[in-house]
């Protein structure tokens, strides 16, 4: 899983971590890899978190979520959840491009800090 050796990157910070705030299991890592398991990478790809009232959301498109809720999985039939929570979609531009490309080297999925 996610947590063996977990790391989590907030700007340029690298913190050994799980999930929201949960220590990353390092030493189930380091049995599993003297036992012999291969030991590699997994990136999540998580997206950013946004401040809310930074978002233009009149510029956005709303994304809603399946009604009725579709199971992600076969072996269920039904989907059990509150409210969902409603979605908005959004474009890039050359702006954005531009901004991004400038500042690649900041973030550590590409600065060969390993993210």
């Amino acid at each position: 899983g996610t947590f063996l050796r977990g790391v989590i990157y907030i700007g340029r910070e690298r913190t050994p971590a799980g999930r929201m705030g949960d220590p990353p299991s390092t030493a189930l890592a380091d049995t599993f890899a003297r036992a012999g398991f291969r030991m590699g990478r997994l990136k999540t790809g998580t997206p950013p978190r946004l401040r809310a009232s930074s978002i233009e959301y009149d510029a956005c498109a709303v994304q809603y979520g399946d009604d009725p809720p579709k199971p992600f999985s076969f072996l269920n039939s039904t989907v059990r959840i509150g409210q969902q929570m409603t979605c908005w979609s959004t474009r890039t531009n050359q702006r954005t491009h531009d901004l991004v490309s400038k500042h690649v080297g900041l973030s550590p999925i590409f600065d060969g800090a390993g993210g």
